[in-house]
């Protein structure tokens, strides 16, 4: 019996590992998606190990593929969040300064403007040691940028404040309820 023309295609499935696979097999399985660019399964794939393997060594790079795959999907508000959990839960992991670059890109996308330009100017203050690759990746990205980021944009912005008694403006820029950059 042969299936409708116009039947739906079949949801994509996940490839299931025997039950003495490692947390390292399930995440290769998971980031081989990523390179496949089957981005659907890598972003379920990668969600299920998070949930299986919530401390694992790898949880930062997990995270950091889960917002990659949400990127590559044009899903801007999702990878924007996804990368802000790798740089405020593991800000110390070696995907940080990435995922502080990838963040300021997803934040641009979404036209908020001010919280872009906050998060790459981040990458170089939180993250000295970033690659030449990614520092080089900012610097286009803030040349791109350069005059967007004078504007007020779109991202949430504190009210000037006064610290220790001293009187100077202190800006605070947030992007959904957490600080990304102040002192600008």
């Amino acid at each position: 019996v042969m299936a409708p023309r116009n039947a739906a295609a079949p949801a994509p499935q996940l490839a299931t590992l025997p039950p003495s696979a490692s947390s390292q097999d399930e995440y290769d399985l998971a980031y081989g998606y990523v390179l496949r660019k089957d981005y659907a399964l890598a972003e379920a794939t990668m969600k299920n190990f998070a949930q299986k393997h919530p401390s694992d060594p790898l949880i930062a790079d997990s995270q950091y593929w889960l917002g990659e795959s949400y990127f590559q999907r044009q899903q801007y508000r999702d990878a924007a969040e996804a990368f802000l959990g790798v740089t405020t839960k593991f800000d110390k992991s070696g995907k940080a300064p990435d995922a502080l670059l990838r963040l300021g890109q997803s934040l641009a996308a979404l036209k908020e403007k001010e919280a872009a330009c906050a998060a790459l100017g981040e990458v170089t203050r939180k993250c000295p040691r970033a690659s030449a690759g990614v520092k080089a990746a900012v610097d286009r990205e803030q040349l791109q940028r350069f005059l967007v980021c004078f504007e007020i944009g779109e991202a949430e912005v504190a009210e000037p404040a006064l610290v220790a008694g001293d009187a100077f403006d202190e800006r605070i820029v947030v992007f959904a309820g957490v600080v990304i950059a102040a002192g600008l």
